[in-house]
């Protein structure tokens, strides 16, 4: 308060006003215990002290700055600057601003470096230094995960911020900025117009596994639960539709080009994968609109897929495929997922049509994981169709149609078949888990370029029966706990191919003479075998038809049809041995073109030392009297000492006469 406090006008000039003025202006300028002080009409006003204050807390309010230590030695240079007395863990900011930058001397303490109190070292609340820190836009480099920091953990995971309304060009640049990341996608609709393609050791991975099995769409009443989850707020979708660019991308067959085709998702170099994401292949209709799938859909003639597949994988190792459906309408002859084995790295242009740019790095259909995934394509036509298989299938993998067996077409050149480029390192090494698919198909080939050992493959004849193990090439391929449902099952040119623990229905189960060692165990395949029997290299016509009954290299326990063990075969009406010849029957086949079988075991062969019966009746008993081997008397077997007792038929004496060590004799002691 002034000391004449009379309240006149602004802009007096009488000696008590100016006393006023003189007081108040020394207060603000020089006070340094109240930071507010009344002016001459009553209003409260910063002191310089008060501004000071306010304006250091305003700088700590943006961000304290941790510098040092007492002990360490350090120069304070701004008012956030602060600094830690180790001997106590407290952290201390320096009041006096109009003292810096002050510098501590190494070996300090708060007390000998300028005290504490107002104007001096005060301390800073350890908690809000913290709070701050994590908060800059670096604070995830603060805290530790592991043997790194979380800043660089979750440099590994990037989101994509795009949002729904991307543009396909948008989505692929960012999938392109971030290759080596797992990418996040929200829930929400994504349009996918054009092929989109996974880099090397890149995810694309949704908001949550899409869970789903067969009886959701062979069942009306699960049928719901198909199209809630395209509307279904937490599910990533990526709707395939539109009008894509078509590539040849395929070198199946032989002497001419392959079709221009069309990928949604295309995992295009090693180690890439898609997990927890629903793929929609749609089609486009009569009148030129475009529908998502809809297993209650009109029928529609007209209708086309956009797309030819859904998934794309150009012969690439490495792969992953989890918690992903691929739901809807693709080309006939291929698939929701499709393999190709046609390709490799030493069938692999560069910077061309045939590698989209050079964006495709095949180089061998190995070690592939599919595991928890639902492949289900539908007709085009007739999306209603739930009651038996579609023209694409859910799970297709082909190789190229050109016949290894033609040793004249494909001589050896150094080790490996001339011309024999596509397949690279092999195709093997796949692993499907419990997934469902509607339909398979394993088309691969039976030789690579690891060396040109193709005639041991088969036989010698010209039916080329592959062997039951082929090591690379269309082989090591597993289904465990897998759904074939409304689908069928076509093999050829595969080995060491196994369902485990399987069901399918509502199909055929296709094996060829080209089909290596299939094994079914468990489950129950119900599809209606079928057999196929391809023409020889030249064109004729195998001698013997191939039946898979009769084929050594099926094996089938436990799963809804007849058992079968190779050697071994039983079935409601039979049981019995397949015929074994050394370096013949071995591998289910005698003269190159004839596969043999018993249908009935007329003679067994015992060789034994002895027989011994354990029990107190000491005999054994046959069905009928056993029959003595017959001799003559010239014919006699030479025997020693060692053969004592054994006994023959002597047809020329008309009677049995026994061995005794040293001589035949009759029953009466008699030598004869």
């Amino acid at each position: 308060m002034t000391t004449y406090n009379t309240k006149e006008p602004l802009g007096s000039a009488s000696a008590k006003v100016l006393y006023d003025n003189a007081q108040n202006f020394d207060h603000l300028s020089n006070d340094q215990e109240n930071e507010l002080w009344p002016d001459r009409f009553g209003k409260n006003r910063l002191t310089w002290h008060g501004m000071e204050e306010r304006y250091k807390t305003a700088l700590a309010n943006l961000g304290l700055n941790p510098v040092g230590t007492f002990q360490g030695g350090v120069v304070i240079n701004s008012a956030g600057d602060i600094i830690q007395d180790e001997t106590t863990g407290a952290w201390y900011r320096w009041d006096d601003l109009t003292t810096l930058p002050k510098t501590v001397p190494p070996g300090s303490t708060p007390d000998s470096s300028g005290g504490t109190g107002v104007g001096k070292w005060l301390a800073v609340d350890v908690s809000d230094v913290l709070r701050r820190e994590l908060a800059l836009p670096t604070g995830a480099e603060q805290i530790g995960y592991g043997y790194v920091t979380v800043a660089e953990r979750l440099s590994y995971d990037v989101y994509f911020t795009g949002g729904s309304g991307a543009t396909i060009e948008e989505i692929q640049a960012f999938i392109d900025a971030n290759e080596g990341c797992t990418i996040q996608f929200p829930p929400g609709d994504y349009d996918i117009t054009d092929w989109l393609f996974v880099p090397a050791n890149t995810k694309l991975k949704g908001a949550q596994e899409i869970s789903i099995k067969s009886h959701n769409v062979n069942h009306p009443e699960y049928t719901s639960i198909i199209d809630s989850m395209f509307s279904a707020p937490g599910i990533t979708r990526f709707n395939l539709k539109g009008a894509p660019t078509k590539y040849i991308v395929t070198d199946v067959v032989e002497a001419t080009d392959d079709a221009s085709i069309s990928a949604g998702i295309t995992l295009s170099d090693e180690n890439s994968g898609l997990e927890n994401i629903l793929i929609a292949g749609w089609r486009e209709l009569t009148d030129s609109s475009y529908e998502r799938p809809n297993i209650a859909g009109s029928v529609d003639a007209g209708a086309t897929p956009c797309f030819d597949m859904g998934i794309f994988i150009p012969a690439i190792s490495g792969c992953s495929v989890k918690g992903v459906a691929v739901i809807g309408y693709f080309s006939s002859g291929y698939a929701c997922l499709y393999l190709d084995a046609s390709r490799s790295y030493l069938n692999n242009g560069s910077g061309n049509t045939f590698n989209i740019d050079d964006r495709l790095k095949s180089n061998s259909m190995c070690d592939l994981t599919v595991q928890d995934c639902f492949f289900w394509s539908m007709d085009y036509n007739t999306p209603t169709q739930n009651t038996g298989a579609v023209s694409a299938y859910g799970i297709k993998l082909k190789g190229t149609d050109r016949d290894i067996r033609d040793l004249t077409k494909y001589p050896t050149v150094s080790g490996a078949a001339s011309n024999w480029i596509w397949g690279g390192h092999g195709t093997s090494d796949q692993f499907y888990i419990n997934t469902v698919a509607r339909g398979i198909y394993f088309d691969a080939s039976l030789r690579t370029f690891n060396g040109d050992t193709r005639l041991s493959d088969t036989t010698t004849g010209n039916n080329g029966y592959p062997t039951e193990s082929m090591a690379g090439r269309g082989s090591k391929i597993f289904f465990t706990n897998c759904t074939f449902r409304l689908g069928n099952i076509y093999l050829n040119r595969v080995t060491n191919f196994n369902i485990v623990n399987c069901y399918g229905e509502a199909g055929t189960f296709t094996q060829t003479n080209l089909t290596g060692r299939v094994t079914v165990v468990g489950g129950d395949i119900l599809q209606s075998y079928q057999s196929v029997t391809l023409p020889n290299v030249d064109g004729s016509t195998p001698s013997v038809p191939y039946d898979t009954n009769t084929s050594s290299m099926f094996f089938s326990y436990g799963s809804g049809k007849n058992d079968r063990f190779q050697l071994f075969h039983a079935s409601p009406s039979n049981v019995y041995f397949r015929p074994h010849f050394d370096n013949k029957i071995a591998n289910g086949y005698y003269d190159g073109t004839t596969r043999w079988a018993w249908s009935n075991t007329y003679t067994v062969q015992l060789t034994t030392a002895s027989i011994t019966c354990f029990g107190t009746a000491n005999s054994v008993n046959f069905v009928k009297p056993p029959r003595l081997p017959s001799f003559t008397t010239a014919g006699r077997p030479a025997l020693g000492l060692v053969d004592a007792g054994a006994q023959i038929l002597d047809t020329t004496l008309g009677y049995a006469i026994t061995w005794t060590g040293s001589a035949w004799k009759n029953g009466t002691g008699t030598i004869v």
